[in-house]
């Protein structure tokens, strides 16, 4: 048969346009529903009468089922696919909104943490494959910025917003019924934003591909790598100091320096930080290499912990703060083109699977680590010292991580 009488092909979607929805659905999801973190405990608390413990354990849920979901992964990943992932993904994120809407109960929000748990494994697993995936070789970081740039301005202008219609509604923090409506305001605006990323989604078209039947010993791929135990220690170090903002950052100001009015200054500039370093970051590492960005990350982020545990005051918990988020940025970024560099595109989807798992078990263990050392030693200091020497250590695997891995880059197809 000759090419004029060849059958014609259907017509497949540029990169560039799924580059496009799959930002533009990161971004309204994170606009939406993921913004929704900064007010979960209170709003766990109100509605289901749990304590403050109990309700930070629910919303640690959300991270710790990342390695049930990541032993699964290879096998629903092999029914759904890339696009299916996605957009399923999607949608876990927007129905934990309306279970925690219409939640009286604990068990609810337990399982509402569960789906959202499932719904943030597969979206970190698939989305980012997906980006690199498409991307041209010489610009996986910069496409990787881009695509976290999306996420990074999403959650901190859906946190201002949020934060604000909580306080316009609400008012009166002391009136339980104007609370009540503060939240579901709060709620059902996030949700309605969300489904704009869903709708997005849906006009993801990905080309199915074959692939060998999912096996157990898949789910822990990125072990069975040097790259991917690199990239594992990455993800840990990022989701680490996630952790920290979220509860020992808080607790030390609300709690330690009794300035809970001030508190909305010391989660902000962790976003705006993120915000500004990841495209930076990753068009950076495309010209100098992966793991010089990544080394001064780990760098600023060491010493950024070490200043907070030797003055600690709101002013240097928000410098703190800001640093972290340029790391997390630089790490998530560079960790992206990272894999794309190292991983064949067959197994990238698998090793955002385990270095997600990994960081969300990290992540969850750091919430409830870093105040118990508080409680201990009667001060944050001594956690703040072992996270900042913990630091110190990934920067010095990452000077070696270039000569570890010489010869084991993949070509541009992959192979």
């Amino acid at each position: 048969m000759t090419d004029e009488q060849a059958p014609p092909q259907p017509q497949t979607q540029s990169s560039t346009t799924q580059i496009l929805i799959l930002c533009g659905m990161a971004f309204f999801l994170f606009l939406g529903v993921a913004a929704c973190q900064q007010f979960l405990v209170p709003i766990i608390m109100d509605r289901t009468g749990a304590s403050r413990t109990g309700a930070s354990t629910v919303f640690s849920l959300v991270y710790f089922g990342g390695p049930l979901w990541l032993w699964l992964y290879a096998y629903y990943f092999r029914v759904l696919r890339e696009k299916w992932s996605i957009v399923l993904a999607g949608c876990a994120y927007t129905l934990f909104g309306l279970l925690i809407y219409f939640t009286n109960r604990i068990e609810l929000a337990i399982v509402a943490a569960l789906i959202w748990g499932w719904g943030g494994e597969t979206l970190w697993a698939t989305g980012p494959a997906q980006i690199i995936n498409v991307s041209d070789v010489r610009r996986y970081g910069s496409i990787s910025g881009l695509y976290q740039s999306s996420v990074y301005l999403g959650q901190m202008l859906g946190v201002i917003m949020l934060g604000y219609i909580m306080g316009r509604v609400a008012g009166d923090q002391s009136d339980p019924v104007a609370t009540r409506t503060g939240q579901d305001t709060v709620l059902l605006t996030a949700v309605g934003i969300s489904l704009i990323g869903n709708v997005l989604s849906l006009f993801l078209r990905v080309k199915p591909k074959e692939r060998p039947p999912a096996r157990l010993s898949d789910a822990v791929i990125c072990l069975k790598r040097p790259a991917g135990r690199y990239l594992v220690m990455l993800s840990v170090a990022n989701y680490l100091g996630w952790g920290l903002v979220l509860t020992s950052f808080t607790i030390l100001v609300a709690k330690d320096l009794g300035e809970g009015r001030n508190l909305h200054w010391i989660v902000l500039p962790y976003y705006v930080g993120r915000l500004l370093a990841a495209w930076i970051s990753g068009h950076t590492s495309d010209k100098v290499g992966r793991e010089r960005v990544m080394l001064v990350g780990f760098v600023l982020g060491s010493l950024s912990l070490l200043a907070v545990a030797l003055y600690q005051n709101h002013w240097m918990v928000a410098a703190s703060s800001l640093v972290l988020g340029i790391q997390a940025a630089i790490v998530s970024v560079v960790g992206a083109a990272a894999t794309g560099d190292y991983i064949r595109e067959d197994e990238r989807h698998f090793v955002f699977a385990g270095t997600t798992a990994w960081g969300y078990l990290v992540a969850g263990s750091t919430m409830i680590a870093s105040p118990l050392l508080r409680d201990i030693f009667g001060n944050f200091r001594p956690s703040f010292v072992v996270f900042a020497a913990f630091y110190a250590l990934c920067a010095i695997l990452v000077t070696n991580m270039r000569a570890r891995l010489r010869g084991q880059k993949v070509t541009a197809t992959g192979t």
